[in-house]
């Protein structure tokens, strides 16, 4: 056999969050708002739910050393959308904002250094699990909506819209992993950056309800 591998349920979390919601949103009234704010912290020495094919545990046999910040840790979430409807030329407009900020995750080599046959899960020398931050990700989208009522089928509505989705064409990258341990020809050190996010996309539409 080249590797055995037994999974067992012995791996443990901790999560507590504190939410604040706010929402204004006044009968006939033009404008409608919500805010969410979420303060959490999520713990746990094994983040591992869905991969059976492998680990990022350096030793199995001490989980306790595991014990830090999860992978899906979020310190902060912010959340929130505005919506206007102007009453003279019923053009509807809405905002939508998230921000996140930012997940932790491990500095790797891209090898197997202690050769048990799982590869970019041995940290860089003097690191611990999860005890880097990626960077926090802001993500603003933007609709502008109008519907025509159809004079000839009162039933009937026209409607044309216009979205721009990630309007501050935000993309960020954090150093996933450290390559091989190797250097380039500067001396610097070599990573693997990752993308955080989505490029700018705006999409026009058109709609006909009956």
């Amino acid at each position: 056999y080249q590797k055995i591998m037994l999974y067992t349920s012995d791996a443990e979390g901790r999560y507590h969050a504190y939410t604040f919601t706010a929402k204004y949103q006044p009968e006939g009234g033009i404008l409608q708002a919500q805010l969410n704010y979420t303060y959490a912290l999520d713990k746990d020495n094994d983040s591992n739910e869905r991969n059976f094919s492998s680990y990022s545990t350096q030793n199995t046999m001490r989980l306790g050393d595991e014990w830090a910040y999860s992978d899906r840790d979020r310190r902060h979430v912010l959340t929130g959308w505005v919506n206007v409807q102007e009453p003279f030329t019923k053009i509807n407009a809405g905002v939508s904002f998230k921000y996140l900020s930012g997940t932790p995750y491990s500095l790797t080599y891209g090898s197997d250094l202690n050769n048990d046959g799982i590869y970019n899960n041995d940290r860089f020398l003097g690191t611990e699990r999860n005890d880097h931050r990626a960077c926090s990700n802001m993500i603003v989208d933007v609709k502008l909506s109008r519907d025509f009522a159809l004079p000839f089928w009162k039933k009937a509505k026209f409607g044309v819209s216009a979205e721009v989705f990630n309007l501050l064409n935000r993309q960020d990258t954090y150093r996933q992993a450290y390559v091989d341990g190797k250097t380039d020809a500067l001396g610097q050190i070599r990573y693997k950056n990752a993308w955080v996010g989505s490029a700018r996309q705006v999409q026009l539409g058109a709609r006909f309800t009956f």
